[in-house]
């Protein structure tokens, strides 16, 4: 099976009956034997296609990660925000698994993006700093302490641009213009108010990518709080021998 075969298993789940004897991991060394890149985060997975500008992203239900792509395609002329492909829509897992795991995931076709590099993520731990002292009204702040914690720790704190001295929020504004810092606060500020309390609002580097521009992107910025199980394992995990399983669509075992 090529790549282009691979295509329509991934968007409409036909030829499957291949995979229901594969675990999860055996399934992901399949497609990247195809030419797919695999990646994964707390609540989601990634296959990236090599030959288009577009992934297909795996989502658990019921987390803040579906919730943000559902909230993105009604914010799609946001700069912030990924460009949606298509809505996620529910797809059965089909790999051999555990009989708790989970059976209904949601697929959806995003832009590709790339990995923020090491400007970036060290502009992001600044940021982070930036917006504390901008929510508790200072004028100025050091971009690499933290003013609720100033003993945590980073390796960002050991960068050779940390002079130790502290700037204003207008010459942060100025460094980095080309982040449109204020904007992207103001973005980050809606993301924050748009939540209930069972939601956290992570900004980390991990939860930002970059277009090709260099542009910034916010991917993944919610976080479930209640509730949560350990949604990678849930997809991943391999059964044992002792373990009833189950496999292909809706679960036959």
């Amino acid at each position: 099976m090529n790549i282009q075969q691979i295509i329509p298993v991934m968007e409409n789940l036909t030829g499957i009956r291949k995979f229901e004897n594969m675990t999860w991991s055996q399934l992901v060394e399949y497609l990247t034997q195809q030419g797919f890149k695999y990646g994964s985060g707390a609540d989601a997975h990634v296959f990236i296609h090599p030959q288009k500008e577009y992934v297909y992203k795996i989502i658990y239900p019921e987390t803040g990660n579906l919730q943000y792509i559902e909230w993105a395609l009604k914010h799609q002329n946001n700069e912030f925000v990924p460009k949606i492909i298509s809505q996620p829509r529910p797809i059965q897992m089909i790999h051999t698994r555990k009989s708790t795991t989970h059976d209904e995931w949601f697929l959806v076709k995003m832009e590709k993006l790339i990995a923020l590099d090491e400007e970036r993520q060290e502009f992001i731990f600044q940021f982070n700093n930036y917006l504390l002292a901008r929510d508790h009204g200072l004028k100025e702040f050091n971009p690499y302490e933290n003013i609720l914690d100033p003993d945590f720790e980073s390796d960002w704190k050991n960068s050779p641009n940390n002079n130790g001295n502290s700037i204003s929020l207008e010459q942060f504004h100025k460094k980095y213009a080309k982040y449109k810092v204020k904007q992207l606060a103001d973005f980050i500020a809606t993301l924050r108010d748009t939540v209930d309390e069972h939601i956290m609002l992570d900004i980390g580097s991990d939860n930002l990518m970059m277009r090709t521009d260099g542009s910034l992107v916010v991917v993944d910025p919610w976080y479930h709080t209640e509730g949560r199980r350990d949604v990678f394992n849930d997809i991943s995990s391999v059964p044992t021998i002792n373990d009833p399983i189950k496999k292909g669509r809706n679960g036959h075992t």
